[in-house]
């Protein structure tokens, strides 16, 4: 097999969801060069160039190293190996603004699907509940009425908590009858619960990147938030998330505003119901 290799350097690289910028471009080379597979290279180190990166602790970095960052790439279908290594030549790529122009990329392994509870026609309600810009963090006021809206409406709801959250034994504060905890352990069990689900719903925070490389159905709220550099409206517009924008079958939304939400929501899934029941016609009549 044919394959071409990549160094994710992580004195200069971050350790979230922001790698699957790196990896949409890893795909865009391995096709130009015709490879069949990718392996990525991760290079050891620390990054110090913000405060979170100054304040989270070395446990919490060797966990999203051995635990977040392979598997968010073994998402990508070609990639066949990932390693961690001492040194390397690192990979420049050009910057490229998200979402990129890339087609969906991202899928959950064979077996995860299987391995999904059958929870029937469901929507997901992912849960940010962090140390690290707490002002982010998912709405509870805002989102326990409309999960309960969706609820009464006859929707039913599972939710994903915060990961780092959970294991420090929080709990999680956005109630639902249906937790899936597992999926805030396991990102192929993360994908592919999204992947099944009729609709998913994020706040800002890293999995709605998930949506713009994969064709998941997807609406994310709540991008800009006051006193957060990076959730402004000027750095959203300069990184390619102005207001609305879609990327595959993801919708981003800057505002969290309770009404508009849920109005987006419904909306959102009435199109969705439609499309469903014509392709069950369709199906019926073939």
């Amino acid at each position: 097999m044919k394959c071409v290799k990549f160094s994710y350097d992580l004195s200069m690289s971050a350790i979230t969801f922001d790698i699957l910028v790196f990896l949409s471009q890893c795909e865009e080379e391995r096709i130009k060069n015709d490879a069949e597979g990718i392996i990525i290279n991760f290079v050891g180190g620390r990054r110090k160039m913000s405060w979170r990166d100054q304040e989270i602790t070395n446990d919490q970095h060797a966990w999203r190293l051995r635990y977040l960052l392979p598997e968010i790439a073994k998402l990508l279908p070609s990639v066949v190996q990932v390693n961690l290594v001492g040194e390397g030549d690192p990979q420049i790529f050009p910057y490229v603004l998200f979402p990129a122009r890339y087609a969906p990329i991202l899928h959950s392994p064979s077996y995860a699907a299987s391995l999904i509870p059958d929870f029937g026609d469901y929507i997901t309600m992912t849960v940010r509940q962090s140390w690290f810009h707490a002002m982010r963090d998912t709405n509870i006021e805002i989102w326990r009425e409309v999960l309960n809206t969706l609820t009464t409406a006859g929707r039913k709801i599972i939710v994903v908590p915060d990961t780092e959250a959970t294991m420090q034994g929080q709990l999680c504060y956005v109630y639902s009858p249906r937790l899936y905890t597992p999926a805030a352990f396991s990102l192929p069990l993360r994908m592919a619960l999204y992947e099944k689900a009729k609709l998913n719903l994020f706040t800002s925070g890293g999995p709605m990147m998930l949506g713009a490389y994969s064709n998941i159905n997807a609406e994310s709220f709540n991008l800009v938030v006051n006193g957060v550099s990076v959730c402004t409206p000027g750095h959203l517009t300069k990184v390619g998330l102005p207001d609305g924008c879609r990327a595959q079958n993801s919708v981003y939304h800057w505002s969290g505003e309770k009404d508009f939400v849920l109005t987006t929501i419904q909306k959102r899934l009435v199109e969705l119901d439609r499309s469903s029941n014509g392709t069950s016609k369709q199906t019926r009549v073939s």
